[in-house]
């Protein structure tokens, strides 16, 4: 698969079926996702791989059905102490998870595994859910599962022009 194939395929996926993941796909996915790049190579991120009576807890936080229905939750989260912080006063750290996330979720499709990024969810109950210390900030969830059949829906796209501006002075 190409990489514009797999940019093209990849797409949020709100249904799963319960058949268990193999770990060698768990083990690439997360190989992948290690690999990204961050402001300063701080790598200020930790995943939380969530399953049983604490992926129970963590649906207390996102209540869709689709997303109970995964064999796997993830939760992106990052570490405020890690992060680089620009001399502006501007902190990387939501873009670095953001990344991050995106390794990952790429290296899922890639494999015939379906993720959504939830960034909407009740990030108190994840905190608890997840018992995270006081350093660390939930940003994305996201279930982690074979796609049922039917579970995606059509991507659109802008067109290049509407998104893309050139400056030539």
């Amino acid at each position: 698969m190409s990489f514009m194939e797999l940019c093209k395929g990849r797409c949020s996926v709100r249904g799963y079926l319960p058949d268990p993941i193999p770990q060698e796909k768990i083990d690439y996915i997360l190989e992948c996702a290690r690999h990204a790049p961050s402001a300063a190579n701080r790598q200020p991120w930790r995943l939380y791989i969530v399953t049983g009576e604490a992926k129970k807890r963590l649906e207390a936080a996102y209540s869709k059905s689709w997303f109970a229905e995964a064999p796997l939750a993830l939760a992106f989260v990052g570490n405020r102490r890690e992060c680089w912080v620009h001399s502006d006063g501007t902190e990387y750290l939501m873009c670095d998870v953001a990344i991050f996330c995106d390794h990952l979720t790429l290296a899922a499709a890639e494999v015939g595994l379906g993720t959504c990024w939830i960034a909407a969810f009740d990030k108190t109950a994840a905190r608890q859910a997840l018992q995270l210390p006081e350093d660390e900030m939930p940003f994305y969830l996201s279930p982690l599962g074979f796609p049922k059949p039917d579970s995606t829906r059509a991507k659109s796209r802008k067109a290049l022009a509407d998104i893309v501006v050139w400056r030539q002075e």
